[in-house]
């Protein structure tokens, strides 16, 4: 085995997109370089396109209900996996609604539900 083996790697510019990917795939020792094809801007403003035709899936996020200092419920959506609300604080409650189950009028963090 090589004695600078256990070396190879170290030249590498951290702040390289490529050797960041060489190293994750221990591809380290030699000399790399990614292809760029004509194509991959087009290929990936597609991708974009089709991940949010679809919009964002709300149906699982959780209304605040916790009161403001001038009685109105915070009515901040939240993201499911928050357990305090992010714009009061206020811990989730064991009944806080969906938003797919929100009955009220108003919208919610300026948008429509």
């Amino acid at each position: 085995m090589d004695m600078d083996f256990s070396t190879s790697g170290k030249e590498l510019d951290p702040r390289n997109p490529d050797s960041r990917i060489q190293r994750a795939l221990g591809l380290t020792c030699g000399a790399f370089s990614f292809i760029e094809r004509k194509d991959d801007e087009e290929v990936y403003k597609d991708g974009r396109k089709q991940k949010y035709k679809e919009g964002e899936d709300t149906s699982k996020d959780w209304i605040c209900l916790r009161s403001k200092a001038n009685g109105e419920p915070c009515e901040e959506r939240n993201f499911p996996r928050n357990e305090k609300c992010f714009r009061c604080g206020g811990l989730r409650q064991s009944n806080a609604p969906l938003v797919r189950d929100y009955k009220s009028n108003k919208k919610i963090d300026g948008r429509k539900m």
